[in-house]
């Protein structure tokens, strides 16, 4: 797809952006709005760092994060020729949405869509309506988090970030779940799972090399062109598998916003700034990553054939240093790899060994039955 680079000042011009921020200072979420009006008035991608943990045949742009615009794919003209599944069974959702899988000309996609059957449209509803408060009140919410995410993905390109393929605003309806009459839809592209079971067979040559990744994609949403990005909530279920990556979705808890400054700040780790605490979204970041991918990334049972593996976890669990520095340390023992499996031969061996079977070689992929009726191997 071609890409074309855009002035920030173009945000107050864009038609779509234009109808989406009248809906959000509707609800009047100051978050949203916070990343869009002090910084229309410069270039985006001249904020950007260049901060790209080098790995060969890793790095995806020139150097330099810029602020990009595609040109999508789907918009509403065409949204209606995607397929969806029969039967209508969503591949999972929240408190807001719903994603559900489809088919476009043989390509397999998501799509992701507010409806009245989630917990903050019931809740609305619940609370009762009148004349004052229209059953349409209720809708704008979730619709609200949706087009929240279409910004914020939008002003984000990173190979770790699910990829948006487009999106539909009509209306606020949410009733009707065509994909033709629907009134807000994004289009992602198609992902699995990121399943435990998979990540503890992988070899750790592949564990580095995926955490490589990561720490590269926290980095940048770290330095991102509209700051630096919290996730209140993160946990594994924000993490997808396309494309052989890790690949993060659900930006529409995402905000930019940093505390205010405490005489606790610099035990944080953080930075005091106009009466704001730089760095502790990014700490905060790091910390639950470290919850949900440490024991994948790191694991003890690797920790005597290479000792730099726990320097690492445990530089890791400090929560001292920075994503950036992190990374270039396991990018680091990515090099050395090869001269220490020169030694101990291929490291192999799963953290956890539950599901493999004395007939059956550490290296093999896991079979269903195994994952259905784990037993602990001595």
């Amino acid at each position: 797809m071609g890409m074309f680079r855009v002035n920030i000042r173009m945000c107050a011009q864009s038609a779509v952006l234009s109808v989406m921020l009248t809906m959000l200072i509707t609800i009047n979420d100051p978050d949203i709005l916070s990343t869009l009006d002090s910084d229309c008035h410069k270039d985006l991608h001249a904020a950007n760092t260049p901060r790209i943990i080098s790995r060969r045949g890793t790095n995806y742009s020139d150097g330099h994060y810029e602020f990009l615009i595609p040109e999508y794919e789907f918009n509403c003209t065409n949204i209606h020729e995607i397929e969806l599944d029969k039967p209508l069974k969503p591949l999972g959702h929240g408190v807001s949405k719903k994603t559900y899988a489809g088919t476009h000309k043989g390509r397999r996609v998501a799509v992701k869509m507010a409806t009245m059957e989630e917990l903050y449209s019931k809740k609305c509803i619940d609370d009762g309506l009148d004349q004052s408060r229209p059953e349409h009140i209720c809708y704008r919410l979730s619709n609200m988090k949706l087009m929240k995410e279409i910004l914020f993905v939008q002003q984000l390109r990173h190979p770790s970030i699910m990829k948006l393929l487009g999106f539909c605003l009509r209306s606020e309806e949410m009733k009707e779940p065509s994909l033709a009459e629907h009134g807000l839809l994004a289009v992602y592209e198609f992902a699995e799972p990121l399943l435990p079971s998979h990540m503890k067979v992988w070899p750790l040559k592949k564990r580095l090399e995926k955490a490589v990744e990561l720490f590269d994609a926290f980095d940048y949403l770290e330095h991102s062109p509209i700051g630096s990005i919290q996730f209140p909530d993160l946990k594994l279920a924000h993490f997808l598998w396309a494309d052989n990556r890790i690949k993060l979705h659900d930006f529409d808890d995402a905000n930019i916003k940093e505390p205010i400054c405490t005489d606790e700040c610099g035990q944080y780790g953080g930075e005091c700034v106009n009466n704001q605490c730089l760095g502790y979204a990014a700490k905060m970041n790091r910390w639950k990553l470290n919850f949900e991918f440490s024991r994948y990334f790191f694991p003890e049972t690797f920790h005597k054939d290479v000792p730099m593996l726990k320097e690492i976890a445990d530089i890791f669990n400090t929560n001292r240093h920075t994503a950036y520095d992190i990374g270039s340390k396991v990018s680091d023992l990515l090099d050395l790899l090869p001269s220490i499996e020169a030694k101990t031969g291929p490291l192999i061996r799963e953290q956890y060994l539950w599901f493999i079977k004395p007939d059956r070689q550490p290296n093999a992929v896991p079979l269903q039955s195994d994952l259905d009726n784990p037993k602990m191997v001595h």
